[in-house]
Order: C-alpha cells, then structure tokens, then sequence
C-alpha cells in the first residue's frame, strides 16, 4: 500500500512538459486544466504522507545502489543548478525576476499602443507630407514595430526560464518522493539530516502557507538566500535540504500549485505566440513600407 501510495504521486510530479500534461491516478486520467487533478493529488498525497514513517523524513543516508540515489540532497542540488538555470528561488521567480516579466508585458502592451496610433496618424498625414517626412515617418514606423518584437522575444525567453524553474522543482519533488519509496522498500531508517540549517526556514514555511502561499513562498526565498550568505552553501543546496525536511502532503500543495503555473504558462505562451505573428507581420509591412519609400 504504501508503494503505490507513493508511486501515485511519483508519476503525478514526473509530468513537467511544456505544453501539454496527462496524469494516470487510480486508473482515471487527467489531461489539460482538468480540476479533478487537485482532488486525487490531495487524496493520494496526504494518504500516502500518513502512510510513511515519520523518521523518513529527517533520513540523510546513503543507502547504496539498492536505491539508485546515494543521495538525494547531491542529486536534487544538481537538478536545481542545471534545470534552474541558475535562478535561485524555489518554486517560483525571485521577485527581481517576476518584477521584470510585470515590466516586459507593460513594455509590450505600451509599445503596441504607440505603434497603433503613430501608424494612424502618419497614414492620415501621409497625402500632405514630404517624401522626406514620408520617410522618417516609414523609418520610425519600422523602429516601433521591432521594438515589439523584440520586446516580445524578451518576454518568451524569461517566460521559458520561468517554465525550467518549476520544472526543475517538480523534478526534484519526483526525485524526494522515489527516493523516499525506496527507503520504506529497503526497510532503511538511516541517519538524521547531516545538516539541519534549513529546518527552522521550512518549519515557517510549513506554518504559513496556507494561510498565505505567495507570502510564505517569498518568506522561505529570502530565508534562502540569507543562509546561502551566512553559511556560505549554494541556494541550489538549500532548496534541496527543504525537499528533504517537509512532509509529503507540503510537497503535494507545493506541485498543485506549480501545475496550475504550468497551465498557466502554457496559455502564456498561446498569447505570445499570436503576438509574435502579428508583431512580426507589422514589422514586415513597416520594412516593406520604408523601402518603398526609398524609391
């Protein structure tokens, strides 16, 4: 029982594609925003946290190749360094970086309003002006319309960063969980947490967050980057101290949270994709525009 328990959720947070996710719990599959997913990953999850001994948690041991992880904490600090692509937060952007996806979409959103109603005015103008006004007009034209573009280029790749970062925690989460499997099948209790920095941050976090996710998230990020400087230990290492701490049903409320962000940054990305083709089609128009001018 307890197997299966922990494998229903294994295979829950092994699902991290970009654009798509289907998830196989009880023999019922889920596909897409399907709200069913929250029910059985709660259900399975917290089932399967009551099931475990409570002395797993704090196990650090290396348990040898009966596992396939020596350990844990090693692999998911590399996991976080590699697929986080160095961004230091877990489970979300840092706030510098979330403010700067704020300011890309306002960039975005302004820099098509301009260009909207400078190519309404010059085309009301155009009959009166000069060729050498025609062309200034075409050439300013051409600047906006690029600048869009490559605002909006700007704003895929942070978008795509983004989706590496919860990916790299849903895939750390995955590897928590197997692992944890993998001790209760080996009948293996280990040895308590090597280092014990990071139990009064996630002790918080685990206080808090229901009652305020976004709060206790941002809370355990700062906390995060205080140790890294005090201890003078990666925040990769850190983050995965923390998977290593909390109870399964944390973890289970944390990926809720981060498929919905995978929605989330799926339908962000059909939105980006159609503002890249109209983005891209004012750029050609203004181009070809501003050539023609030339002549």
């Amino acid at each position: 029982m307890k197997k299966a328990l922990i494998a229903s959720f294994a295979v829950l947070l092994s699902t991290h594609t970009a654009f798509a996710w289907s998830i196989s719990i009880g023999g019922t599959t889920i596909k897409g925003d399907d709200p069913q997913i929250v029910k059985d990953a709660e259900k399975t999850v917290k089932h399967a946290a009551n099931q475990v001994a409570n002395g797993v948690r704090d196990v650090f041991a290396v348990v040898g190749n009966a596992t396939g992880l020596t350990d844990v904490i090693e692999s998911n600090t590399e996991t976080f360094t590699t697929m986080g692509r160095g961004y230091a937060c877990m489970a979300t952007f840092c706030y510098s970086e979330e403010l700067r996806k704020k300011q890309l979409e306002e960039a975005e959103a302004e820099a098509q309003r301009e260009y909207d109603r400078y190519a309404t005015e010059k085309v009301q103008e155009y009959e009166s002006s000069s060729k050498q006004e025609r062309r200034e007009a075409a050439l300013n034209a051409w600047k906006m319309a690029e600048s869009r573009y490559n605002i909006l280029n700007e704003r895929y790749k942070l978008s795509h960063s983004e989706l590496e970062v919860l990916r790299a925690f849903m895939m750390g989460v995955s590897k928590e969980v197997d692992f944890r499997q993998k001790l209760v099948d080996n009948k293996v209790t280990g040895r308590p947490l090597k280092n014990r920095d990071m139990v009064p941050a996630s002790t918080e976090f685990v206080k808090n967050y229901k009652q305020d996710y976004k709060g206790a998230l941002k809370k355990l990020n700062e906390d995060i980057a205080i140790l890294s400087q005090t201890t003078q230990r990666s925040h990769a290492q850190l983050m995965a101290e923390f998977l290593r701490i909390v109870e399964l049903d944390v973890l289970a409320d944390m990926a809720k949270t981060v498929v919905a962000q995978i929605e989330s940054l799926h339908k962000e990305f059909q939105t980006l994709q159609l503002s890249f083709v109209d983005a891209a089609a004012d750029a050609q128009a203004a181009r070809q525009a501003y050539e023609q001018e030339q002549y």
